[in-house]
């Protein structure tokens, strides 16, 4: 999966502008699954944050359901602007100090610049109003000699807003502020909380979905141990995933029973079948462990 280029959203709550990262292909053929619902694909860093507080007015809100703006693919427009023309028509008597002058306001070597003083008159460039004016001066006081003409120029300019190229990224929040908002009673509906709760789960899996020995939810903080029990319990609505989801919660807390009646308690469809299946035989032989999910038959 390519990262694409990141999307411009709106706090549903005052309107600011926050930067979120996407996916330039999606792309998920061949990409493992876990039985406690994580993918490792995309990344975490391509995600959507679970929850995300404005910088403007700091009210909590989630990016999937916030309203996108745009995208920061630089776009330009053709624009014409005035500008000013400055030619050095005579150097003067301190033609030393006006070479050195050239050579470090026009980012020249001292050897270009002492070719331009000989071959005058010599276009130095076209710069606004106000900086041409500045280098003028300065060469006149130096005794040089210099024609201002006022004209036009063709350019492109940026199309995109400038608060947008300045606003704050949309970042994940931390086990801390996770735990704090949860703790608060902060998100709602149900499903605002399972999915914080389901990110926590990931967190503390994480180590075992690198590579790491088990280590039982029991033998974890408390706070991983309340949240698994949260989880197991936490019925968000009747679809098939959460179901499945919830019975490797209890799975993962060694509770055998309440995970196999949760699993029998309905049949699941075909494209779930295969993972009630491999939920079931592990079960079966006393494995509570997070395991990587085989291939779809």
């Amino acid at each position: 999966m390519m990262p694409g280029p990141d999307v411009v959203v709106a706090c549903p709550h005052c309107g600011a502008p926050h930067l979120l990262r996407s996916l330039a292909t999606g792309n998920t053929l061949g990409i493992a699954g876990w039985t406690d619902g994580w993918c490792e694909e995309p990344p975490m860093a391509l995600r959507p944050p679970v929850f995300s507080r404005c910088v403007s007015c700091h009210e909590l809100f989630r990016a999937a359901e916030s309203r996108r703006l745009g995208d920061l693919t630089e776009r330009t427009a053709p624009h014409e602007e005035s500008v000013t023309r400055v030619t050095l028509a005579h150097a003067g008597q301190r033609r030393a100090e006006v070479m050195h002058l050239l050579s470090r306001e026009l980012g020249k070597s001292p050897t270009e610049a002492r070719r331009m003083l000989d071959k005058l008159p010599a276009p130095l460039g076209a710069w606004s109003e106000d900086v041409a004016g500045r280098l003028a001066k300065r060469l006149v006081e130096l005794g040089a000699r210099v024609s201002l003409e006022s004209t036009t120029a063709q350019s492109t300019r940026s199309v995109l807003p400038s608060e947008w190229k300045e606003a704050p990224r949309l970042e994940h929040p931390t086990e801390a502020e996770l735990q704090f908002v949860l703790r608060e009673n902060l998100l709602r509906p149900p499903a605002w909380e399972w999915e914080a709760r389901q990110h926590l789960w990931w967190m503390s899996n994480a180590p075992h979905h690198q590579g790491a020995s088990w280590r039982s939810p029991w033998r974890r903080t408390r706070a991983v141990l309340s949240n698994m029990h949260v989880l197991a319990h936490l019925v968000t609505s009747d679809s098939d995933e959460n179901r499945l989801l919830r019975v490797e919660a209890f799975r993962e807390l060694e509770k055998r029973d309440e995970a196999l009646a949760l699993l029998d308690s309905a049949p699941f469809p075909a494209h779930l079948a295969y993972i009630a299946d491999f939920l079931r035989g592990h079960l079966r032989e006393f494995d509570f462990e997070v395991r990587r999910l085989p291939p779809p038959p």
